[in-house]
């Protein structure tokens, strides 16, 4: 991976103006204030830090019948779902259901080694929550890392809840305080059995 390193204290950003000097004639002047129809707007230090920083973002979010995370790889079966069926038999209580929430974060090298707060919430589509968790990630610098790359944290959590209606729902990701926010929605299909005669 490349990476880009900005020492800010060496930047310098001038607007250089022309200022005449006399008849048919004109100098550059660094301390002139530009015309109006020349003005530029220039960056500050904090300017160019956010513009060029690399933050800790969610690249992935999904769900999953069943998935792992292991040794720095995830592990998954029917990744991607969208449409879950679950067996309703009639006069019975609703089964629970059973699946897997899969995330992948991006951590730039300058936010390793410090506590990223972590939530994952699951609720309907009228934003009722069925159950949220928050997990401080935390995320070290292996020997072998090249100075300045970063790195993917992947995590799989295993989730068995029983959904009170049939219907769309959706999982929220939220990263370092709402500095990023992703959604996977998913249905809950009920296919109404027949008890067995005894």
């Amino acid at each position: 991976m490349w990476a880009l390193q900005v020492r800010l204290a060496s930047v310098r950003i001038a607007t250089p103006q022309y200022r005449p000097s006399g008849a048919g004639s004109a100098r550059l002047n660094n301390d002139a204030q530009p015309p109006a129809t020349h003005r530029r707007c220039a960056l500050n230090q904090e300017d160019v830090v956010k513009e060029f920083t690399e933050r800790p973002h969610i690249s992935m979010v999904m769900v999953a019948d069943h998935a792992e995370a292991t040794n720095g790889k995830l592990y998954a079966n029917g990744l991607g779902i969208t449409d879950i069926q679950r067996p309703v038999m009639q006069g019975q209580p609703l089964p629970p259901t059973a699946f897997s929430i899969v995330l992948s974060v991006f951590i730039p090298w300058g936010d390793t080694n410090r506590t990223i707060p972590l939530k994952v919430t699951v609720e309907d589509d009228d934003g009722a929550k069925l159950f949220d968790a928050t997990t401080p990630l935390v995320i070290g610098r292996p020997a072998q890392l090249i100075t300045g790359s970063g790195q993917y944290a992947h995590a799989a959590m295993q989730v068995v809840t029983t959904f009170q209606k049939a219907g769309g729902y959706r999982v929220v990701v939220n990263l370092d305080n709402d500095r990023d926010v992703r959604t996977w929605s998913f249905r809950i299909h009920d296919l109404f059995q027949q008890q067995k005669a005894s």
